[in-house]
């Protein structure tokens, strides 16, 4: 059976990549206030500003090493299948049970193979339902801020179709303080209340005083006659 090398993605170019793909090419009208003027967005910025390349890059990486391990156990498991079978074959082995021990290495070798397959397809649907989700974030607040401005129209930017941009056609920061002020409600919806952290500190005090090994007794002095 082949060694197990892991999935080996290369993690570090993964959001630049992936964040650049699909942008606008060609021209397009930028007089300001025009009927279907178009709206700038550099996504590359919104996601190291608001921390989200990073945090997908983590969950991305978290998920590669759990599949990772996954194919691991699933290559010792086959490893010991293979070991028990052989086990049980004779000291000088038969040419049925040369046979039968390379159909079974062909056998589990196959299905590792496809295993493998399945976690890269499965890393990579999950890469795209990241992604898909931080443009939708995009998108619902580029396209208000654009219809404030006027604009009809809103693309993402890449250096390689589009080298600047009018200031009032780029609307990357008022996306990105649009987006923090949208996030902020949701952070501190998930903070706890000062009732539960009273709460909880109780809790943490009752569960350290019970792992809290016994406290000795003392001894009482005998008096002398």
């Amino acid at each position: 059976m082949r060694r197990f090398r892991g999935l080996g993605l290369h993690l570090s170019l993964w959001v630049s990549l992936f964040l650049l793909a699909g942008c606008g090419k060609g021209s397009w009208p930028m007089s300001k206030g025009s009927q279907g003027g178009v709206a700038v967005v550099d996504l590359n910025v919104v996601a190291s500003r608001l921390g989200r390349a990073d945090e997908m890059r983590d969950l991305v990486k978290q998920k590669n090493e759990a599949l990772t391990q996954d194919l691991a156990r699933l290559q010792k498991a086959c490893q010991n299948e293979l070991r028990l079978k052989t086990e049980a074959f004779s000291e000088e082995r038969t040419k049925e049970e040369e046979q039968q021990e390379q159909e079974l290495k062909n056998k589990l070798s196959a299905t590792f193979t496809q295993a493998q397959q399945n976690a890269q397809n499965e890393l990579k649907t999950y890469e795209s339902s990241l992604l898909t989700r931080f443009r939708d974030d995009v998108r619902v607040v580029a396209r208000t801020i654009a219809a404030e401005k006027g604009l009809s129209l809103v693309v993402t930017k890449s250096d390689l179709f589009l080298v600047s941009v009018e200031p009032e056609f780029e609307i990357t920061d008022a996306v990105i303080d649009k987006m923090r002020v949208n996030l902020a409600p949701m952070v501190a919806a998930n903070q706890p209340s000062k009732s539960e952290r009273a709460a909880q500190k109780v809790i943490n005090k009752e569960e350290r005083a019970a792992d809290a090994p016994p406290a000795p007794t003392k001894k009482s002095k005998k008096s002398n006659p």
